[in-house]
Parts: C-alpha cells; structure tokens; sequence
C-alpha cells in the first residue's frame, strides 16, 4: 500500500448536526489528521448550517436523509475551498477543459465581469451547488443551473470562503504535490490508489463515480444472492462479473 492512501474504510457517518474530524478524514487519502484538517472541520461547521438550509427548503427532492445530503455538500464545497488554498489542481484542470471543449469556464452560468479564474467565485460555488443536486435530486426533477436559491447560498458560503482566506484560517498543504507526483519509480499500486481516490473521494467526481459504485454493488450483490443464496464479497462478484 503507498504510504499516502489510506486503506478503504467504511463507517457509518453520523447523523448529528456537527461535522467531526473523523467524517472529514474519510475523504482524505491519508491517515493522520493534523491542524491542516482542523481549520477545515471549522469551515465545514460554518457551511454546514446553509446547506442544511437550502436542502430542508423542500425545492429538490433528496435520495437521502436531510443531514447526510447536507454533510455530503458540505465536504464538496470545503474540499473546492480546500482545492483552491492548497493549488490541488482540480478545479482549474476542469475549467482549463471547459474552455477547450466549450470556450466557456463554466458552461449555463453567465459570469461576472470581474470573475477572476485565480480565485474563489460565487460563480464556481453555484455551479458546484448545481452539479450538487442534479445529482442527488429525484431523477425527474429539473434543477436550473440558474436557480436564484443557489445563486443567494453560494454568495453566502463565497463570504465564509473569502473571510477564512483573508483572516489566515485556512491552511495550504504540499501533500497532493508528493502524491500526484508520478515519475519512472511510481508503482502502479500508487498510481490506482490516485485515481481511485480522485473518481471516488474527491470533490469533483465523489457523486458521479460513487454512486456508480454503488449501484453495480448493489446489482451485483442483489443478482448473486438470488443465484446463490448467500452474501458474497465484492471483490469477489466484480472478478466473476469481468471473467
């Protein structure tokens, strides 16, 4: 195992109006927390509160319970927050391919004059909110990229974001600069534990990818107890699924 991935954990997050440094370290891709992730369980408490607002608004219809939707927002926002201050790269790399593909950074949302693609924008938070809930949100449900809801909660959240910044309360980290760093000694273990920590952990593709995820287990789990009668692991079904 690299020295950086942490091994695939799964626990139940609770169902309490605080986030807990334990619930943010399961989307981290390492172990030992530090006051690096403390700054951020802070943010993540002071989001917490307007995402549960805007979700208990009844707008969007959840999948899931009212606070387990709003802590999974909030680690999404934070991590973008995060993203920016530690220059991860993500969201500039999802940006850089919009203009290639589109000409546009954000396509549906019209930008500010004074949008600035080296920064934080209130912008970048409504199409995050967005990307949000067209995803978790009941399937024949139409969410409007323009929605003024999600256009007056990403302004608040982009005043946290902006008052941690100026008031050097969130931290930068070189960490994601040693693990995406990959040159002719990588192992391939190390190079699948990124990708799976960016298709499954990270803020930009955690929805699309886990929820993939857990369909297919679901299915395959589901298809093998009526063939077999028992509960079989996982990674066992997906080996006989691709063989």
């Amino acid at each position: 195992m690299s020295k950086f991935f942490k091994s695939n954990k799964t626990k139940a997050i609770p169902l309490s109006n605080k986030i807990y440094m334990a619930e943010w370290m399961l989307q981290r891709p390492y172990e030992k927390s530090s006051a690096y992730d403390e700054c951020y369980v802070h943010v993540c408490n002071q989001i917490l509160p307007i995402a549960r607002n805007l979700i208990d608004m009844g707008a969007y219809r959840m999948s899931e319970t009212s606070i387990e939707t709003s802590k999974s927002l909030t680690f999404v926002l934070a991590s973008y927050l995060e993203d920016f201050v530690s220059e991860i790269g993500l969201w500039k790399a999802f940006t850089d391919e919009n203009k290639q593909l589109y000409g546009l950074v954000l396509p549906l949302i019209p930008l500010r004059k004074d949008y600035d693609e080296d920064d934080v924008n209130v912008e970048d938070i409504q199409y995050i909110l967005w990307q949000f809930f067209i995803r978790a949100t009941d399937d024949s449900l139409i969410v409007d990229p323009k929605d003024v809801n999600l256009a007056i909660f990403a302004q608040q959240i982009h005043q946290i974001f902006i008052a941690a910044i100026d008031n050097g309360k969130v931290y930068q980290t070189d960490f994601y600069k040693t693990f995406f760093r990959i040159d002719d000694k990588v192992s391939l273990i190390n190079i699948k534990n990124q990708l799976y920590w960016i298709a499954m952990n990270s803020f930009l593709f955690t929805q699309d990818f886990s929820l993939l995820y857990k369909k297919k287990k679901e299915e395959l789990e589901k298809k093998a107890l009526a063939k077999t009668g028992i509960q079989i692991p996982l990674h066992l079904l997906i080996y006989a699924e691709l063989n």
